[in-house]
């Protein structure tokens, strides 16, 4: 199926990539969670490159089945076109060719592939006879990330017969691509004169093309007046491109294509330089250029506009031009914001504060305004496991050695998601580091990781000397001091934790099916276990918006093939049932009109999947606060049973015609005569049932203190596994609870900062029965401390 791939987000800004491709030749970079598509379009006929055809990308939404614009791109001289389109979001995408004739429609879905990277030919995805239709085009896969040549796109070219105009708009500072103007269309008529016919705007690329029609042919004698945007800054305009009456005329015979009327466009009211290094004089790319704008009333100078830089240093700001005023530049190194780190970090030398003030005169140009970049002093290294997986939030805690010898501690940083730690020393001088642990998964004095050869402290690290630029510390691989009591299993967030425990419960990548749920609302989720364990499957969640992306590598690595969804649209919307399906998975959804009705589907559903008998546990709990379901759920995976909510005072007529239906006999309540009163159990009874309170405490995490103690009394569960969420939320216990039960454990109840002390007596009673804890969700939910607590009892 698809294979797993990260998405990494791009934060160099889009225009910065677009003006690096603007060579009209087809690229060989990538860009992170960007798609750079290139391609040439040649004349079928002849083998010529077509020049002008439009490229527009559309992308399709899948719930309405409706395909949108995205962007447009030019072919140039050469035929080649080459732009940017995201690659963040997986969905089918396509590109339509127009130009001035019978062009071919070219698809492509975004989707990741096995194998290496597609590169199609002529005959992929092009098909002349092809008049457009979506659903009859040929699709071929494309990767996020990558870059993928067309190669020659042969097409049909049907000559204009009322004339073409094809050309581009340059910045003549920059010598980039120039959109914001507008392109004014005259034509002499011989009665009349000068005649206004059209007008157009050059594309993101900067080319355009103008199309005579049959209304308004371009046939005759013709001029082209570039003038000011009226979309854009009233500050801003042209000094060199002239007017209507000195433009020079073009005269177009019919079923001409006239090519190469370029047009260089000067903005006033910019700012220009270059972005230099103070040891090389060499120019930096790419640079974030800041401007700030001095405020007389009130004495500051607030950020005003903003720019980057293009191949070589240069830059111009702002992009359309502005008024007059007193600036000062400011030059910021992005490529920190890639998650592969430089070598190398600038920082602007002066820094902009006492930068000279520069005086922009009203339609003036200031150039010259060079800014000089020097090497900042690093550390940069790489942290993994002994497994060789890279280790992210790990603190590198980096110290400096004095002119006395004594090592003093210069300040840490963390390791990203790809293991890479990156700190700016601030001068020159002998750097180590020592690796610190957050998690509290070692011993709780010293609270560090130590290298897999045995260095425990830093003072057995490896140093090295810094001076401009980074120095790179050795990769080292890490490995907890000794193997934990207590662990800790979490995501960056509550979709990734309930991954993680998947991955804890299915190391093999075994389960075809899985159990999808809201990870917002916890109403339908709570039946979720029951259907869980009928599968032997997880239960992962996603948010109400949209599918959580993430999830399909984990399907990926468990082989799924069918998902379930438990709840209504209103807690997992048909786009994301749509999407699943066009990704190729079997949906089912169990709904209800409200969370009973959904508990009552789901028993049902679990009847159908495992042949449930009046021996299957049924456990009862308030539908209305998630805790006491919660608590529940490792039970009835491990033991086969089926989650039945209740309001408080009374059994919905759902549940009760389920109970009946289905046989179901042997009840459980889980919860206080507050949480479920008497009147509730007389009614389940009133079903068929034979119903007993199992567990009922003053609070919920007594009660998931007495639900354990009953589960492993029936011989649901055991102790020899314990684990612990969150008792006042429920994101994290709703996909935990399901894993644990896989391994037939128990699953308690904690606040945040303390372990409460029923929870903590329960822990302490079975401590010789306990192998492990398990802490579900990130130290924002449940701090270390408490895991310490409980690996120590």
């Amino acid at each position: 199926m698809r294979r797993a791939r990260a998405l990494a987000l791009l934060t160099v800004v889009l225009s910065v990539l677009v003006a690096t491709l603007w060579t009209g030749a087809p690229r060989a970079e990538a860009y992170d969670g960007w798609c750079v598509l290139s391609g040439r379009i040649v004349n079928q006929a002849t083998g010529e490159p077509v020049e002008g055809v439009e490229v527009h990308a559309y992308r399709l939404l899948v719930p309405e089945n409706l395909w949108v614009w995205e962007m447009w791109a030019g072919t140039d001289s050469t035929g080649r076109f080459s732009f940017v389109v995201s690659g963040r979001e997986r969905g089918e995408g396509a590109l339509f060719l127009r130009g001035p004739g019978v062009i071919t429609p070219v698809y492509y879905r975004d989707t990741p592939v096995t194998g290496p990277e597609p590169v199609p030919t002529a005959g992929l995805g092009i098909n002349l006879s092809n008049t457009g239709d979506i659903a009859s085009a040929t699709h071929f896969n494309l990767r996020p990330d990558a870059t993928v040549s067309f190669g020659d796109i042969p097409v049909t070219v049907t000559p204009n017969p009322y004339g073409t105009i094809i050309g581009k708009v340059t910045d003549a500072r920059l010598g980039t691509p120039f959109q914001p103007t507008d392109i004014y269309v005259y034509k002499r008529d011989p009665m009349f004169g000068w005649r206004h016919i059209q007008s157009t705007c050059p594309r993101e690329d900067g080319s355009y093309t103008v199309r005579g029609d049959a209304a308004n042919p371009i046939v005759g004698e013709v001029r082209l007046y570039f003038d000011k945007s009226t979309l854009w800054a009233n500050d801003m305009w042209f000094p060199n491109a002239g007017s209507m009456e000195s433009a020079r005329s073009l005269y177009i015979e019919p079923e001409m294509t006239l090519y190469g009327v370029d047009q260089t466009i000067t903005v006033c009211g910019r700012l220009c330089g270059r972005v230099v290094r103070a040891e090389t004089g060499a120019g930096l790319h790419p640079v974030s250029i800041d401007v700030y704008k001095y405020d007389p009333a009130s004495g500051t100078w607030p950020q005003w506009a903003g720019g980057a830089t293009k191949p070589g240093g240069v830059y111009a700001v702002p992009q359309y031009g502005f008024g007059p005023g007193t600036f000062r530049i400011e030059a910021i190194d992005i490529r920190l914001g890639v998650p592969h780190l430089p070598t190398v970090y600038y920082r602007q030398v002066p820094n902009p504060w006492s930068a000279t003030a520069v005086s922009l005169p009203s339609g003036g140009i200031v150039d010259g305004l060079d800014v000089v970049m020097s090497a900042v002093p690093a550390v940069v290294g790489k942290v993994s496991g002994t497994d060789g997986a890279p280790l992210a939030d790990v603190r590198v805690e980096v110290s400096r050695r004095g002119s006395d010898g004594i090592w003093r501690v210069a300040g840490s940083d963390y390791s990203d998601g790809s293991g890479w730690f990156y700190f700016m020393c601030g001068s020159a001088g002998t750097y180590r580091a020592r690796y610190i642990d957050e998690g509290g998964t070692d011993d709780p004095a010293d609270d560090s990781f130590v290298f897999s050869g045995g260095a425990a402290t830093a003072a057995t690290s490896t140093a090295v000397v810094v001076s401009a630029g980074a120095a790179r510390l050795p990769d080292v691989e890490l490995a907890p001091a000794a193997e934990p009591r207590a662990r800790r299993i979490s995501g960056s967030n509550r979709y990734d934790t309930a991954i993680a425990a998947s991955r804890e419960a299915f190391p093999d990548g075994t389960a075809t099916s899985v159990v999808l749920v809201s990870g917002e609302s916890f109403a339908d989720a709570l039946s979720a276990a029951g259907v869980a364990g009928a599968l032997d499957a997880p239960v992962l969640l996603t948010t109400a918006s949209k599918l959580y992306l993430p999830l399909l590598n984990e399907f990926d690595r468990l082989g799924v093939t069918k998902v379930y969804l438990l709840g209504g649209t209103g807690a997992i919307p048909r786009r994301v049932e749509t999407l699943l399906q066009a990704l190729g998975y079997t949906t089912e959804r169990i709904a209800g009109s409200d969370r009973y009705e959904t508990s009552a589907l789901a028993a049902r559903a679990v009847s159908d999947l495992s042949e449930t008998t009046s021996e299957t546990p049924v456990l009862v709990t308030r539908g209305d606060v998630p805790a006491d379901a919660l608590s529940v759920a490792p039970a009835a995976v491990a033991a086969d049973g089926v989650v039945l909510l209740v309001r408080p005072a009374s059994a919905p007529t759902c549940v009760v015609d389920a109970i009946g239906d289905l046989g179901l006999s042997s009840g459980y309540v889980v919860g206080g005569s507050g949480a479920v009163t008497d009147a509730t159990l007389e009614a389940l009874g009133a079903a068929g049932m034979d119903i007993e309170r199992i567990a009922g405490g003053a609070t919920r995490y007594e009660t998931a203190a007495q639900f354990a103690e009953a589960a492993v009394e029936n011989g649901w569960l055991d102790f020899t596994e314990v684990g612990l969420a969150i008792g006042t939320g429920f994101a994290d216990a709703l996909g935990s609870g399901a894993s644990l039960g896989q391994k037939g454990g128990v699953l308690l109840l904690t606040s945040t900062s303390a372990l409460p002390a029923a929870t903590s007596a329960c822990l302490a009673e079975h401590s010789s029965d306990t192998d492990a804890i398990t802490v579900y969700g990130g130290g924002a939910a449940i701090k270390s401390e408490v895991m310490v607590q409980a690996g120590s009892l």
